[in-house]
């Protein structure tokens, strides 16, 4: 028996202990979805402080049209950093407040410059809604939308419907039908790929309240 083995067998018993309970998880209270408009794929790294990383391409490039789920932002009071070979890097601070969700647009402010720009939520949000964007390179799209044509000003966020069934079109471009189970609050998001051809992605429109 080893001295520590005696030592232990000569002490009273004691009653075990209760577990400590399992660290809480700091519940979502404010997150953001993070969207890629690059001129070319890019080996993109976005983190939130030193280690909290939102977004590795570094093995598989992203250019344009890469859309994240829903990101909680987390340290609180850490920035955002983007970073790429070849491209000075973006920061972005801590700006959420309690529920927003907004979309994080990473794109080359000039050549060889990463930058971020910030879709908010519709502030308009009395009923289920389609909303679109138009981040494409033109200056305007004309979208049919359940059969009504609307046009689509470059950066310029518009209200194109208020059904749970969205059939839409872009001249030149692309066609989709979306439909919703529940009372949709989506954003479509119109971009130039690196193909030159218009793409589209649809992120939901959440507020975390």
């Amino acid at each position: 028996m080893t001295m520590l083995a005696a030592l232990a067998s000569s002490l009273p018993a004691q009653e075990a202990q209760p577990s400590p309970p399992p660290e809480e998880i700091e519940p979502v209270t404010s997150g953001f979805i993070l969207f890629t408009m690059l001129q070319k794929p890019a080996a993109l790294k976005c983190v939130i402080g030193t280690n909290n990383v939102v977004l590795d391409a570094t093995a598989e490039p992203v250019g344009s049209g890469f859309t994240s789920s829903l990101l909680p932002w987390r340290p609180a009071k850490a920035s955002l950093r983007a970073l790429a070979k070849g491209y000075q890097p973006a920061e972005l601070p801590p700006f959420l407040k309690p529920g927003e969700t907004p979309v994080v647009v990473v794109q080359e402010r000039t050549a060889g410059s990463l930058s971020f720009s910030l879709i908010k939520n519709a502030v308009s949000r009395d009923g289920p809604f389609y909303d679109a964007i138009n981040l494409s390179s033109q200056s305007l799209l004309v979208v049919t939308a359940n059969g009504k044509q609307i046009r689509l000003p470059k950066g310029e966020r518009v209200r194109i419907g208020t059904e749970k069934t969205m059939k839409f079109s872009v001249k030149d471009g692309p066609s989709d039908t979306l439909e919703s189970m529940e009372d949709p609050s989506h954003l479509i998001l119109f971009y130039t790929g690196t193909d030159n051809k218009i793409g589209f992605s649809v992120v939901a429109d959440m507020l975390l309240q």
